[in-house]
Parts: structure tokens; sequence; C-alpha cells
């Protein structure tokens, strides 16, 4: 945590949860701050993001859990049944439940094709199915929509299957 104080200081202390065998450490962190205010405090948390907060008031006990972002789709499973040689599209919608930002990717995986769980360890192109947007940023509280196409164009009448991990 770093404060920044109106007399051009910055102050620094970093929460430890023990620093030897059996010991333990008060989470709390306290900052001397005489009489002067603070701009702003930025924290720094485990996973590297900043979150800062502009005018904090002083003489309070703030308590800031880290909460991560939590991705929600809205479908577990996607399918679709067409005649050769066309095109369709559905709407996945990427949530995030958490209160970070949430930075997201999508690849596919036929592992499917062999009848694999999809684990996603060896992503590949699939030809007949495309994403756009393949990757992007959602915002705490907020939903981005990805458009997954499926193309039976040249394909032979049959049953396809794919994973599209979603990370």
């Amino acid at each position: 945590v770093y404060l920044h104080t109106a007399d051009g200081r910055t102050q620094m202390q970093e929460v430890k949860s023990g620093s030897s065998i059996g010991a333990g450490n008060d989470l709390a962190l306290h900052f001397g701050l005489g009489e002067t205010t603070v701009l702003s405090a930025t924290l720094r948390w485990p996973d590297g993001t900043e979150e800062t907060f502009d005018e904090v008031p002083v003489n309070q006990i703030w308590h800031l859990p880290y909460l991560p972002a939590d991705l929600v789709l809205s479908a577990t499973s996607m399918n679709s049944t067409q005649p050769a040689n066309t095109v369709q599209v559905q709407n996945l919608d990427i949530s995030n439940a958490g209160s970070r930002d949430l930075t997201w990717q999508i690849e596919e995986d036929d592992s499917a094709a062999n009848g694999a769980s999809g684990t996603c360890d060896a992503p590949t192109d699939i030809t007949w199915l495309s994403e756009s947007p393949t990757g992007g940023t959602t915002s705490p509280g907020a939903t981005s929509q990805v458009e997954v196409t499926f193309d039976s164009t040249g394909l032979l009448a049959g049953t396809y299957n794919a994973f599209l991990c979603v990370e």
C-alpha cells in the first residue's frame, strides 16, 4: 500500500501473513500522518494489479478484501444443426462477476473429435468454427459478447465436435 500525502511524501507498507515458522503478523496497516491529508492510496494486489483511491479519509479503518475477476459464461455448450454450405452465428456472453478486470481469450481445441475431455493443452485452428473477438478485457459487472460462427461450407455430412477454451 502506497499513501501519497498533501505534503508531497509517500509512505509504503506491505502486508505479511507470517515471517517465520509459527509466526503470525497483524494484517492491519497503520500509517502515521501527523497534520497532513491523504491525496491517494494505491494498493498493489498479489496478482500485480493496482487499485488507486483518491481523497482517502483519515482516522478510519478501511477493510479492502482482495476479490479477483470471476468468469461467467452464458452457455457451457453450443450446438448447430445446419444444411451443407451454410453459416450460422450464435452469441456467447462472457461476464465478469468479480471486482477486478477480467482479461480473457478464446482458443479452439479439436480433441473432442477424438472423444477426449478437452483439456485445451494443444489449441488448434478448427476450419468450421470461428469466434469474434477472440480476446478482450471485461470490467467488473460487465458482459462482453462473442460471435461464434459455425460454417458448414465444404464439410461432409456428419457430426463435428470441438471445445472452445475460454481462459
